[in-house]
């Protein structure tokens, strides 16, 4: 077997904002696997004027691989769904074009701290897929709307997939994309939560996805109630007893670890600390800075949420534009699209319930007109009763 079928290999996936990001993942992770080969999938590019950024390993481009749809697929999804997305496309992109017989995803806001490959290949001895879940024991001592809460976001956290080249993975990897194609989006009240929750139904599937309970694997702050970290003698950290071999990020904050819940535990926020010197070291003030690449049109405006959801939803009358980055230069599908946005229902329920609490202001203003409100309520009462407006009952007159 020759260094390179025995070499660990790692994906990152990240928008060129989160370079800073990719660099502390990459250099922690080759700290203790020095002979790895590192592939980045970078979503968007960076502008001509900008200087790259040195990145140890194969950098290939969201544009390059091959997506349904093209540049559609990339128009319609917002960064962070964008970034879920692409998994299982930018997996196979890599084991196919690389050859490779094993390869590691890990979300590019983590921080490996020890070894653990060996652990993965003994794994994959019995299991194509390996994920881990959020949770590693029954959560008996949290509170029922945190239990809802990781019903909503699904049991495995989709920034750790490990897998073992062979047709079982192929089949994985090809449903999961076709899964992710059009339904990527973070939706929570639509129990859709970008790629994770599609993993909740494809690890139930089949037997070929191995669970892995380790508590030193995938360490976030949603499950620091059921792990206990401490730093040894030697600096190295410990997660309930047992090493550390990778902390999750997700929502850093400097101050306390994270911007999604609170955080007082003193060696969690000394992990925390260390990552952001970490960050600051590979120059995340000025990488932050940087706009998404795909965050504008061609003519450089700036692409409305509404827009997407056209392109999202597939409609019909935008179906023959190829490249919708490119629609401010085509004037009649231009015009359609402004026609539509003020005709067609958000795409997302949570986007949806948000354009309504801001249109609320507007309802309860025309309900309460002398006139206007007294057509509106004889027309909902006597003709039709949907026309009931939504607002709270007490400012219904």
């Amino acid at each position: 077997m020759s260094e390179h079928e025995t070499s660990p290999c790692l994906l990152t996936i990240a928008t060129h904002n989160r370079r800073a990001g990719v660099a502390v993942l990459v250099e922690s992770f080759l700290k203790h696997h020095p002979s790895a080969r590192i592939f980045v999938c970078l979503v968007d590019r960076l502008n001509s004027s900008e200087k790259s950024i040195r990145i140890p390993g194969t950098v290939f481009y969201a544009d390059e691989l091959a997506l349904p749809g093209g540049h559609r697929f990339l128009f319609k999804y917002q960064a962070f769904e964008l970034c879920c997305a692409l998994k299982p496309y930018a997996m196979a992109h890599a084991i196919e074009r690389y050859t490779l017989p094993h390869l590691l995803y890990l979300d590019s806001d983590t921080l490996v701290t020890m070894p653990f490959w060996d652990d993965l290949q003994k794994e994959w001895a019995n299991h194509a897929i390996l994920l881990t879940p959020h949770l590693v024991r029954l959560p008996v001592d949290v509170s029922t709307e945190f239990q809802r809460s990781l019903l909503q976001h699904g049991m495995y956290n989709g920034g750790f997939v490990a897998v073992r080249q062979d047709s079982d993975t192929r089949r994985f990897l090809n449903c999961w994309a076709k899964l992710l194609e059009s339904q990527c989006t973070f939706d929570p009240m639509n129990n859709l939560y970008v790629d994770q929750r599609w993993l909740d139904l494809l690890a139930a599937s089949t037997n070929t996805v191995g669970i892995l309970r380790d508590p030193g694997l995938n360490v976030g702050y949603w499950n620091l109630h059921e792990r206990r970290l401490e730093q040894g003698l030697n600096g190295a950290w410990i997660a309930n007893n047992q090493p550390l071999k990778f902390f999750h990020f997700s929502g850093f904050d400097r101050d306390r670890l994270t911007s999604k819940t609170s955080c007082s535990d003193a060696n969690v926020l000394k992990i925390g600390y260390d990552y952001g010197r970490l960050l600051d070291d590979s120059g995340e003030q000025r990488w932050s800075g940087l706009p998404y690449g795909w965050d504008s049109y061609c003519d450089g405006s700036s692409i409305p949420l509404a827009h997407r959801d056209l392109i999202l939803i597939d409609n019909a009358d935008l179906k023959h534009v190829a490249d919708p980055f490119a629609l401010p230069t085509m004037i009649n599908d231009w015009a359609t699209v402004q026609n539509l946005v003020g005709t067609t229902s958000p795409a997302r329920i949570g986007q949806r319930y948000s354009e309504r609490e801001k249109a609320a202001d507007i309802l309860q203003r025309l309900h309460r007109h002398p006139l206007l409100g007294l057509v509106w309520k004889l027309w909902y009462r006597f003709v039709n009763p949907s026309l009931r407006p939504d607002l709270p009952r007490h400012d219904r007159s």
